[in-house]
């Protein structure tokens, strides 16, 4: 993605936790470049930018590193049985 805005529930991650319950997140490439209330107007040249609404909870910057890069580096595992006990 080049440019382009999320919308959802933001979890800021600043020092005082604030959590935007309908927000909407800017980025240009791997850059935030602004953060504010859905219902706020776009930042100056971001008015023509589609605005992807999530359903979920953003957390700027935070890297999910329990699946991203698994899941963009190989293939998904292809189950071969049915495992009685997980830890076996």
């Amino acid at each position: 993605m080049t440019r382009g805005a999320l919308r959802g529930r933001i979890a800021t991650m600043d020092a005082a936790s604030k959590v935007i319950s309908d927000g909407t997140i800017y980025l240009d490439g791997d850059s935030i470049v602004a953060v504010s209330e859905a219902s706020a107007p776009a930042p100056a040249g971001w008015q023509d930018v589609a605005v992807v609404t999530t359903g979920g909870t953003i957390f700027p910057g935070l890297i999910e590193l329990h699946n991203h890069l698994a899941y963009n580096t190989i293939g998904l595992w292809e189950v071969t049985g049915k495992f009685a006990d997980r830890d076996k």
